[in-house]
């Protein structure tokens, strides 16, 4: 009984600190660029660290201190940065976390492993942007090494070259879904079959050439 009760206490807590988040873009909605990409990048974090740690499975406790919630935040922003592919990794980077948080908590592993022992004096010591930048490489560092997280990287490239584009239209000069007919080859939109954003390649093998109404669908 007393172990719940802390569970929900902890989990109010982390609850709070995330939608302390949301509230600030809700608050100040109206001097924020809600249409930058900057904007867009945050929102789509803290999305992503809601998959990552489902409040049901009592996940946030392992985000119930302000370092631990910037320091995870800088995480996901920084391999989003580097092109990694983080679809359909939410239970990979969740439970990666949840085994450091509980390894920097423990006397041996900060003995044993520099990783846990670096960043636990990381997160006692002040918030410069030096220290943050430390927190942050430390965790990626720590999660590309694990064995339970082998992230991919993302096509470098988002689209295919003009050359591409016109000798994949001289093979379908019609959308290849309708039949729709094109003027040329800067009509039709050359879409990924696999998408990028879960690791379909930017290459003419990947790439369908469909109308703006099909593309759309």
């Amino acid at each position: 009984m007393l172990k719940n009760k802390a569970q929900v206490t902890i989990l109010s807590y982390s609850v709070a600190t995330l939608s302390a988040l949301y509230e600030f873009f809700e608050d100040f909605k109206d001097r924020l660029d809600i249409k930058s990409p900057d904007y867009k990048n945050t929102k789509w974090i803290l999305d992503y660290l809601e998959k990552c740690f489902p409040a049901c499975q009592g996940g946030y406790s392992y985000l119930s201190k302000h370092t631990w919630v910037h320091a995870v935040f800088t995480l996901i922003h920084k391999l989003r940065k580097d092109n990694y592919l983080l679809t359909g990794e939410h239970s990979k980077i969740g439970a990666f976390i949840r085994d450091f948080h509980y390894r920097v908590g423990k006397p041996d592993e900060r003995n044993s492993n520099i990783d846990c022992r670096d960043f636990y004096n990381s997160i006692r010591s002040s918030w410069s942007a030096k220290v943050i930048t430390d927190r942050r490489e430390i965790l990626v560092k720590a999660l590309l090494a694990a064995p339970q997280c082998r992230l991919r990287k993302l096509d470098s490239r988002r689209q295919i070259s003009e050359e591409e584009k016109i000798a994949l239209f001289a093979d379908h000069p019609t959308c290849e879904d309708c039949g729709r007919e094109f003027r040329d080859h800067s009509e039709p939109e050359y879409h990924h079959d696999e998408p990028h954003g879960e690791g379909g390649r930017t290459h003419v093998t990947n790439i369908k050439v469909l109308c703006d109404d099909c593309h759309r669908a």
